[in-house]
């Protein structure tokens, strides 16, 4: 993925993003480079840009989205705005969004504008996913004629694309010199994927999740997988190491990130970040990696208020 020239749309500006070395939340020594791989620089601006354009082309070759097809797509925001722009632009139908209550304002506009629906479940919805309201009413749509769930927490699409585009950027990037990769959980596809093409390469990269240590959180889109559903795509048995964070510790991070580093990330860069910080304190060395997913912008009204605490 290579951005020469005048791009045809918007498609042809996911992925390869920036990596950026941090300077002063982990200042840099003969021993230890810690970076961020900004991930807001996607088109539509997370990560979540390479998940969603991967279950779209990938469901186009499986035969299961067709020109009638109306996707709907459990989200916490980030997959389901992006599935829905590139939806649109790619001429099908408007998806329908099942979301938790508790989706960013910024997200739930946005989505009121390239959505057909938004179906927001309360998170007890069904007992069979606890605190997943909206996987469960994705589910629902299941028996309807013309209807598809991708499903991100199970698609093979999801880990696919983070090993076919996300996994070998950071390689190349580091020069093939990348000794840990931190990411945080949310469907496990970025640490999956990523952290099988990583492993093949060498074996002795550390991937490394953070997870929120509180089993009632507000980083939208992580999760502690001890207390929540464990997606389906996720494959533990990559991971080297998990890494509690606190939401005090992961927000007075995102606030050395913006007004130290001037990267102006969302809140689960502070969780992800501050891992890298825990790898500091404990005198690990070597050339780490941490996933930057989104940026601040459409989480204002909802962290503003928590991070001016720590200014």
């Amino acid at each position: 993925m290579r951005h020469d020239g005048i791009c045809r749309d918007i498609t042809e500006l996911i992925g390869d993003t920036p990596m950026v070395r941090l300077n002063h939340v982990v200042p840099p020594t003969p021993e230890r480079t810690a970076c961020a791989k900004l991930e807001y620089f996607n088109p539509v601006g997370s990560i979540k840009d390479r998940t969603a354009y991967g279950m779209i082309t990938g469901a186009v070759r499986d035969g299961d989205l067709k020109p009638e097809t109306t996707c709907v797509e459990p989200t916490s925001g980030n997959t389901g705005v992006a599935l829905s722009v590139f939806l649109n632009l790619l001429g099908y139908k408007k998806p329908v969004i099942t979301a938790g209550e508790q989706i960013p304002d910024g997200k739930r506009e946005l989505l009121s504008l390239t959505t057909s629906d938004m179906d927001l479940a309360p998170d007890d919805v069904c007992p069979r996913f606890p605190g997943e309201g909206a996987i469960a009413a994705a589910f629902g749509y299941k028996k309807l004629k013309d209807h598809f769930v991708p499903y991100q927490y199970g698609n093979p699409h999801n880990p696919q694309i983070h090993y076919a585009t996300t996994g070998p950027e950071i390689w190349e990037q580091t020069g093939g010199k990348i000794t840990h990769f931190v990411s945080g959980i949310g469907t496990g596809g970025t640490i999956t994927g990523v952290g099988r093409f990583l492993k093949e390469k060498n074996p002795g990269v550390k991937i490394i999740s953070v997870e929120p240590s509180e089993q009632s959180h507000e980083f939208y889109g992580l999760r502690n997988t001890e207390y929540t559903m464990k997606p389906e795509i996720l494959d533990e048995s990559l991971i080297d190491e998990k890494l509690l964070i606190d939401s005090d510790d992961a927000y007075r991070t995102l606030v050395e990130l913006i007004t130290r580093e001037g990267i102006v990330a969302g809140p689960s860069s502070g969780m992800t970040v501050c891992g890298m910080k825990l790898l500091a304190e404990r005198g690990e060395e070597g050339l780490w990696v941490a996933i930057v997913a989104d940026e601040f912008f459409r989480y204002t009204g909802e962290i503003l208020a928590k991070l001016k605490k720590f200014l």
